[in-house]
């Protein structure tokens, strides 16, 4: 079960979760260039459509 906390929820059974690590911009800036690309593509073709 789960319950409701101040920004999402948190588990009851107390278990210690791994806590996620961001990578600082300058490691992340080349982590799946392609893939960031295809998003800003498809979003901003979702802008120009709503505009």
């Amino acid at each position: 079960m789960a319950q409701k906390v101040h920004g999402g929820i948190a588990a009851l059974d107390g278990t210690p979760r791994p806590r996620a690590v961001s990578l600082p911009f300058i490691e992340n800036r080349d982590i799946a260039v392609e893939a960031k690309t295809a998003i800003a593509h498809e979003a901003a073709s979702w802008c120009a459509t709503a505009a």
